[in-house]
């Protein structure tokens, strides 16, 4: 854990310089003797190309090493990669189950990534629960990207969501700024 903390601090610069190949290195470690949040920060570095080459087969590998450890955000980005085929093989009824997996787990990313599939499956009460679930964890950036998602949708099953994630993300944004 603390090779993780070490390198979420290099990643972000808590306390020292940025410096994400340094970090990077200490998530590694960490990763190797399998620590879940470790596996996960490292696919994040690899899956964007901060501080090391970018490699999505090697980052999917990462998230679902973590995923299989039952990590919440991981199995999210393991649906994600199989439902865009990055990095591994598309396969969208697998990346279904990785969201339903990470809904059921409790992240709030991976309850929306849930509610989107059964939005377009018309299982509109499924639908509805996931999306207040994340609507009542997410954050204010999180709520901005959630929010232009379903108003783009155009579904009137789902207005009432939509006006609770507006209000939601406008009280976020006016504590923000007091």
């Amino acid at each position: 854990m603390a090779c993780n903390m070490a390198g979420r601090c290099l990643e972000h610069g808590w306390g020292c310089q940025p410096a994400p190949a340094e970090a990077a290195r200490y998530y590694h470690r960490a990763a190797e003797l399998g620590l879940d949040w470790s596996q996960y920060n490292l696919a994040n570095l690899l899956a964007t190309g901060r501080g090391v080459a970018e490699d999505q087969a090697a980052a999917y590998r990462l998230y679902r090493q973590a995923a299989e450890r039952r990590h919440a955000k991981s199995m999210n980005l393991v649906g994600r990669h199989l439902e865009e085929g990055r990095g591994v093989a598309q396969d969208i009824v697998q990346a279904h189950d990785w969201y339903r997996r990470s809904a059921e787990a409790g992240d709030f990313r991976g309850q929306f990534s849930h509610a989107s599939i059964l939005l377009a499956q018309g299982q509109w009460p499924a639908a509805r629960h996931w999306l207040l679930s994340a609507l009542h964890a997410g954050h204010l950036k999180f709520l901005d990207t959630a929010l232009s998602a379903l108003r783009a949708t155009g579904l009137a099953e789902i207005e009432d969501i939509v006006a609770a994630y507006a209000a939601r993300r406008d009280r976020l944004a006016s504590e923000r700024q007091k």
